[in-house]
């Protein structure tokens, strides 16, 4: 108990709940405190087994994936992804740049086999 504004201030040992204790006509009245501990007690368990969830949806999908789990990729990341280098990304945009150029000429053949068909007047 510790003396309050109005009344004393008593916790509950066991549960740590707060009552404010007043003397009202002549009797003494405590009222238990609103507490956010339990709403926080709730939702940090709450975001715990959410956290869970997520992070064993994570491991089946890097299983799926085929990208190895728990290892460090070297930067600090899980899971050991690696992004392309600039060197990959080169070749795939060459590759891409060539496959463009023969279809480009593969239209033009087609073109030139097929007359332009012309209407008679």
């Amino acid at each position: 108990m510790h003396p309050a504004d109005g009344g004393i201030l008593r916790m509950d040992t066991q549960t740590g709940a707060l009552s404010m204790c007043r003397q009202v006509s002549g009797s003494w009245s405590c009222a238990v405190l609103p507490d956010d501990r339990t709403s926080l007690t709730t939702e940090i368990d709450r975001l715990k087994a959410e956290n869970a969830e997520l992070k064993s949806s994570v491991k089946r999908l890097e299983e799926l994936a085929g990208v190895p789990t728990g290892a460090d990729d070297g930067k600090g990341r899980p899971g050991g992804a690696q992004l392309p280098t600039e060197d990959d990304v080169d070749k795939a945009m060459s590759y891409v740049q060539r496959m463009l150029k023969k279809f480009k000429e593969k239209l033009r053949e087609l073109e030139d086999t097929d007359p332009p068909k012309r209407t008679q007047l």
